[in-house]
């Protein structure tokens, strides 16, 4: 990582005018290694994809481009970033709201369609920042985090979520139909059973002698009750 890490270090405004004569400067050449070795600690610390950009050119990378994009970090250095993009009108079209983004505030966060060096498509979280307090030359530092996974298994919770709502919307459906369908076989049977037993008690009533005052009072009762 020593050679992207002294890419950051010659891309810092800071540094670009530090003397790097060794027999006249040993100590600042000592400390500008521990600050490479430092960088390039952190860079391969970070699972993300880094790169960063010069006019749109890379100048470092960090290790985790390879699992990312599938490209080696070495053969990425001096290309365009229009190797991480589906096609050249997307990569001016995320360029467009980075670099005017950024001429605003110091970070930009998007996700966006990428396309692995395998022709593979995958979406991406990207986190820009400029090289400085302001923006020069198009010098900013982007972050690749492949969501794809992540992004697809969200939609199939969620469609699995919807069809369980619909399921469940179903079944309310069906146990309502079924109640009604019960309640009215329930309706028609007791409305024949009913009638039924109404002629019965009609009939008992004409059968009781004149006599049978207590019966023929019982039945009359019986019959107003049905």
């Amino acid at each position: 990582m020593e050679k992207s890490a002294s890419m950051i270090l010659n891309a810092s405004p800071g540094l670009q005018d530090t003397p790097l004569n060794m027999q006249a400067h040993p100590v600042s050449h000592e400390r500008l290694q521990e600050l490479a070795a430092l960088e390039s600690s952190i860079l391969d610390a970070i699972p993300q994809a880094i790169v960063g950009l010069h006019n749109r050119r890379i100048i470092f990378a960090n290790n985790a481009v390879k699992d990312t994009f599938g490209w080696h970090r070495d053969e990425l250095i001096g290309r365009s970033v229009t190797v991480f993009y589906r096609n050249r009108k997307e990569s001016s079209e995320i360029a467009r709201y980075f670099y005017t983004t950024l001429e605003r505030q110091r970070t930009f966060v998007v996700e966006f369609p990428c396309r692995r060096k395998d022709g593979a498509d995958i979406l991406c979280r990207m986190r820009a920042a400029r090289i400085g307090e302001r923006l020069v030359e198009g010098r900013i530092v982007i972050t690749y985090e492949d969501i794809t996974v992540q992004k697809r298994a969200a939609l199939e919770l969620e469609r699995s979520r919807e069809q369980l709502r619909s399921l469940s919307a179903h079944l309310q459906s069906v146990r309502e139909k079924e109640s009604t369908r019960i309640a009215r076989e329930i309706h028609d049977e007791l409305g024949q059973s009913l009638t039924a037993l109404k002629m019965d008690v009609s009939w008992l009533t004409k059968q009781l002698p004149a006599g049978c005052t207590a019966l023929l009072e019982k039945t009359r009762r019986m019959a107003q009750l049905v």
